[in-house]
């Protein structure tokens, strides 16, 4: 669509500078047929015809010449605005095509053992085609049981961000949310399997782009862990999953 919209702008100035171009050799025009020595004739002959052609048209330029002067400096506003206004379009769009875009994917996850305590490691990835700067994630991880989740208002955590520095297109990062606490043993089945409970993390990353404009993704996810624990399944919740 904006590559027809500029075409057809483009032919518009190619007609006006015809025009222009007509107006500034009229005097040549009128010199050939008033000239004319071999005829006498003030009127061009007819094998003359594109002579003639040109001649009426320099002549009528030059009678309204103030009245086209006028519109031509309009309509050259006109077209110079909307050409101006095609390049921003253009420019916008090439921004939007060549910036980063950073999602966040289930990663790898830790339940808890003797020595360790959940843990959740989400990832985030750039599907962009130029670097993300200033990469910085707040994130966080709870246990949360099935009747708390459904109706849980999620937040971005208040903890200061953690830095990624940057990355490249189609690059990585792991992000880490260690549970504060451990869970009486006992539980520990039931979060893996999701059974009435779940490990859940959440968060919001926040980057510049290339053309040094802010951005942010936000993610939500539900972890739990195959019967023979290895590997996670991992859901995304839509409330809290905003991006820009």
């Amino acid at each position: 669509m904006l590559k027809g919209q500029r075409k057809w702008w483009w032919l518009a100035a190619g007609i006006f500078l015809l025009l222009a171009i007509a107006s500034l050799l009229t005097p040549f025009y009128a010199e050939v047929c008033e000239k004319n020595t071999y005829t006498g004739d003030k009127e061009c002959a007819a094998h003359q015809i594109t002579v003639s052609l040109l001649l009426y048209i320099g002549q009528f330029l030059e009678a309204h010449a103030g009245a086209i002067t006028g519109i031509a400096t309009a309509v050259l506003a006109v077209i110079t605005w909307r050409l101006v206004t095609l390049g921003k379009e253009q420019s916008g769009t090439t921004r939007a095509q060549l910036r980063a875009y950073l999602s966040v994917i289930v990663g790898y996850a830790v339940y808890q053992d003797q020595k360790y305590k959940f843990e959740a490691k989400p990832v985030i990835l750039n599907n962009g085609q130029t670097p993300a700067y200033n990469v910085r994630y707040r994130i966080k991880s709870e246990i949360l049981s099935d009747s708390v989740a459904d109706s849980y208002i999620f937040r971005e955590p208040p903890d200061v961000p953690k830095s990624q520095s940057s990355i490249g297109p189609r690059e990585h990062r792991i992000m880490s949310a260690i549970l504060a606490y451990r869970v009486p043993d006992v539980e520990v089945q039931d979060i893996k399997s999701g059974t009435g409970k779940a490990l859940w993390v959440w968060g919001v990353v926040h980057y510049d782009d290339v053309f040094e404009r802010p951005h942010f993704t936000q993610f939500c996810q539900r972890i739990t862990w195959l019967p023979d624990d290895s590997n996670i399944e991992g859901r995304y919740d839509g409330r809290f999953g905003s991006s820009d």
